[in-house]
């Protein structure tokens, strides 16, 4: 984090601490998932056409008036949204949100749209990683996915991009 967001981000906390608003706001983008996570309620086989999740192309207002120092965009699988890029320049530059991340689960993620999504001023990618090999592709339904992110990593290691975690179930 640069200077200037650290000022705005020590700046925002501050002022909703005071004011009673949110550090953090996870925005759930879409409730879609090509998954079929075990203990997941947005698993794929759980897709009956009965989630009520609006979709919106904007949630600029929300993150303008909830003022907070990192927003996180969640799902579902957020990958599945083509214009996931809008949506974080939007909080990075329009909002002027300090921290702006993703959580994925890194089926649908290209070192194309990592890139794409760092110039959008993604500051940290989250990729879920709960076993080692095979087993992780067992829980997840995903034949191949332990490889594609271990792959996925070891290319991003030549990216000038947003920084990688890896979100993990103990």
């Amino acid at each position: 984090m640069n200077l200037k967001n650290s000022f705005e981000a020590l700046k925002r906390y501050y002022s909703n601490k005071k004011n009673g608003k949110p550090f953090y706001v996870s925005v759930e983008v879409t409730q879609s998932c090509n998954a079929d996570c075990g203990f997941c309620g947005y698993r794929r086989s759980n897709n009956d056409g009965t989630r009520i999740l609006e979709i919106k192309s904007s949630y600029l207002d929300e993150i303008l008036e909830l003022n907070p120092v990192a927003v996180g965009f969640v799902g579902g699988e957020p990958l599945i949204r083509k214009d996931l890029e809008n949506l974080v320049r939007e909080a990075k530059m329009e909002a002027n949100v300090p921290h702006v991340q993703i959580t994925t689960n890194g089926s649908l993620l290209t070192i194309p749209r990592y890139n794409s999504l760092s110039e959008s001023g993604l500051d940290r990618l989250n990729i879920s990683l709960d076993f080692l090999g095979k087993d992780h592709d067992d829980a997840r339904g995903l034949n191949g996915l332990y490889s594609k992110i271990i792959t996925f990593l070891d290319k991003s290691k030549n990216q000038d991009g947003a920084r990688i975690g890896l979100s993990m179930i103990v």
